[in-house]
């Protein structure tokens, strides 16, 4: 008669006519399955089922799988994001300089061509606001500022000459020699006459102080032709900044110079 391993309850032979031969009449174990799984347990293993056992095994990988796709698509997901927020900072960055490159050579072109106070005077403020709208300030956007800078001074020149007094003037003469540091001695006639008037002004000042007669000698002094002067100074300068900005072209910008 045969006894259970895990009840130890002994077969009967009555048993067999409603209980498989492989099974316990009374716990149900099957016998070669527990004394396998026993042996396991001896052994150190886990008892499994071979069946079961590969398809946790089949869904562990699934699962493992999908996961990697997940993170995998999370990542492209975030690189192409990326590369559309670069792309789209670069596309308006380049945008806003050639919109505030565009601005300044229409004042070019109006001082080449010839143009009014109003006129010129709304060029550069156009010029000013493409300026303001650039959110990178980098080197180049300087360089666009400087020129920008310098034909606002020739606005201011022009408007002191049609409307301001001696002293605004002479205020403005000193800015423009400062900011263009023009060298002693001057390059050239104009510079070298703009020198010259602003260094016997000051003499003057300080030799007899402002009295009606030196008023006088400084109003002369500070005359229309002086402020044209200033205004010839300055667009040379600007078309000089403009050239030398050209020629060292940002190409990380553009491709070439625009049309």
């Amino acid at each position: 008669m045969k006894t259970c391993p895990k009840c130890s309850y002994q077969r009967k032979p009555e048993d067999d006519e409603f209980i498989s031969l492989a099974e316990c009449p009374r716990c149900g174990v099957v016998y070669d399955r527990f004394k396998s799984d026993h042996k396991e347990e001896q052994a150190g293993v886990e008892p499994t089922d071979n069946a079961s056992g590969a398809v946790i095994l089949s869904t562990k990988v699934r699962n493992g799988w999908r996961f990697s796709k997940l993170v995998i698509s999370a990542a492209i997901l975030v690189l192409f994001l990326s590369g559309a927020w670069i792309t789209t900072s670069l596309y308006q960055s380049k945008k806003q300089h050639m919109n505030a490159y565009k601005a300044i050579k229409k004042i070019q072109a109006s001082v080449t061509s010839g143009t009014n106070f109003q006129d010129y005077g709304r060029a550069v403020n156009d010029a000013k606001l493409e300026l303001c709208l650039i959110k990178d300030r980098s080197g180049e956007t300087e360089k666009l500022d400087s020129i920008c800078r310098t034909y606002q001074l020739s606005k201011e020149a022009w408007n002191s000459k049609l409307f301001g007094d001696w002293k605004a003037k002479r205020n403005l003469v000193k800015e423009v020699i400062a900011f263009l540091d023009i060298p002693r001695p001057a390059p050239d006639m104009m510079s070298g006459l703009i020198l010259f008037v602003d260094t016997a002004a000051d003499a003057l000042i300080d030799k007899f102080g402002i009295t009606t007669k030196t008023e006088s000698t400084l109003k002369e002094s500070y005359d229309d032709n002086i402020m044209d002067y200033v205004n010839q100074i300055l667009w040379h300068e600007a078309s000089k900044m403009i050239i030398q900005y050209e020629t060292t072209w940002p190409r990380r910008w553009w491709k070439g110079k625009p049309g």
